[in-house]
């Protein structure tokens, strides 16, 4: 058995400037990376042997903001990923900050990647500082 595991959180906010597009959160706080398969750098994790994995990641955004995201799954010998699920932190009309958590198992082969990438027009701001309130984990089950 060769364990897998990361945690990571957003250090500083990430403020999307050009919403047209989709961009990968990078979450470059690392806190555990047993295994080292996530990239603090890419903000990607790569499955180094195949396995069902879990995966969580939480977006907190300040008030008037949203953020809302897709869990990319991109399989090792496609140009492509595939959009697994989606979380949505609204904080529009809010006059506090919303913090909004997603979980996701899946199914991985030695060589795929997991990331979390913003949806397009959607995606203002996501609040990161020492406090860890954003935050991307994942680990192998079995």
């Amino acid at each position: 058995y060769n364990p897998v595991a990361f945690h990571a959180n957003r250090g500083s906010p990430l403020t999307v400037d050009d919403q047209t597009k989709e961009h990968i959160v990078v979450y470059d706080n690392v806190k555990l990376n047993v295994g080292l398969a996530y990239n603090s750098v890419k903000g990607k994790f790569e499955c180094p042997e195949a396995g069902i994995y879990s995966f969580s990641w939480t977006s907190d955004v300040p008030k008037g903001k949203q953020f809302e995201t897709s869990f990319i799954l991109k399989h090792k010998n496609s140009q492509l990923g595939t959009k697994i699920t989606g979380n949505r932190a609204s904080a529009i009309g809010v006059s506090d900050s919303v913090q909004s958590t997603k979980n996701v198992v899946v199914d991985m082969k030695k060589g795929d990647m997991a990331f979390i990438k913003t949806i397009r027009n959607a995606a203002d701001v996501l609040h990161g500082d020492v406090n860890s309130f954003s935050s991307f984990s994942g680990f192998k089950v079995l």
